[in-house]
């Protein structure tokens, strides 16, 4: 360790306990024609509709309003330019083909991501203050 780390480690006042790293993936498509982004929150829907088979009830787990969920479904779908949702009036929704796909590559992206940030934090930062 040099001087001036010595010096930064002796004057360091933080607390480090609790400190975790959090990561935000985002699919893009950066064509002006056909602008498309997926965060969390989207996937956090597909993974309702899959679980429950409903967008309604999906969204209400997640307390959004499902006029909301519907406008950014329909959204999503348009910018992505195929359907992500099979609609089947009262009896629900399921995930097309497509939205299964993209759900698998936004769910392995975060996972990656999530794993790399883990294994970059020292393993003893934010457990004990210095």
């Amino acid at each position: 360790m040099n001087e001036t780390d010595k010096k930064n480690d002796e004057t360091a006042v933080g607390s480090f306990v609790g400190l975790t790293l959090q990561t935000r993936v985002l699919l893009t498509r950066d064509d002006p024609a056909h602008p498309f982004t997926m965060g969390r929150g989207v996937a956090e829907l597909l993974h309702g509709v899959r679980e429950f088979g409903s967008l309604n009830q999906a969204a209400k787990e997640l307390n959004m309003a499902y006029s909301k969920a519907w406008t950014l479904m329909r959204t999503m779908e348009a910018s992505f330019g195929a359907p992500l949702l099979s609609r089947d009036g009262a009896h629900g929704s399921s995930l097309t083909a497509d939205g299964e796909r993209l759900l698998k590559l936004y769910d392995g992206a975060d996972a990656a991501v999530s794993e790399y940030a883990r294994k970059a934090l020292p393993e003893d930062m934010g457990e004990t203050d210095a």
